[in-house]
């Protein structure tokens, strides 16, 4: 049986993977630990995920918008017969009219590909999810109301968390 110490906890292995405390009323992570390694590093995390996709998805819906809305302003301006006596203008119009096109497609598809709209609502949930079960527990209302609250809190975040995971995982799939 090997022993291993730290500056607060005696662990004791039976092999090399299984540590069990040595004493079970001493716990190997306290609640201000989980509540700021944890709870509160997932919500930090999940609204930084949340935050960057909502700037990209935003980024190409401007692009989007803009190039949308010149199009039809360039065909209409090579028409112009002012514009046609200008032959590069002309050909400089027509040639915008298609590339913005062909660049909203490709815009289009890379949009759906990354799903930075989905992506960005679904990481929003999970960090409101996860805020919420924080301020119950720190406002002690129910399900966090009894003296032996951080055990359940404990339970309901990882619980949010693998049920999370295994979310994510199938969305690579």
């Amino acid at each position: 049986m090997t022993e291993i110490t730290d500056s607060k906890h005696d662990l004791v292995a039976d092999d090399e993977e299984s540590y069990m405390p040595s004493d079970r009323r001493t716990p190997l992570m306290y609640d201000a630990d989980y509540i700021t390694e944890r709870l509160e590093g997932s919500i930090t995390r999940f609204s930084q995920i949340s935050s960057e996709n909502q700037k990209k998805y935003k980024q190409y819906k401007r692009t989007e918008i803009v190039i949308a809305g010149t199009i039809p302003f360039a065909i209409m301006l090579s028409a112009v017969e002012f514009v046609e006596a200008v032959a590069v203008l002309r050909i400089a119009l027509l040639l915008y009219s298609a590339v913005g096109g062909a660049l909203l497609a490709f815009m289009s598809n890379v949009m759906k590909i990354s799903e930075y709209y989905d992506r960005w609502k679904n990481f929003r949930a999970k960090s409101e999810v996860l805020k919420r079960e924080h301020f119950l527990y720190i406002t002690q209302m129910p399900p966090y109301h009894d003296v032996d609250a951080f055990p359940q809190l404990v339970d309901r975040v990882e619980e949010i968390l693998d049920e999370l995971d295994k979310e994510e995982e199938k969305d690579k799939k």
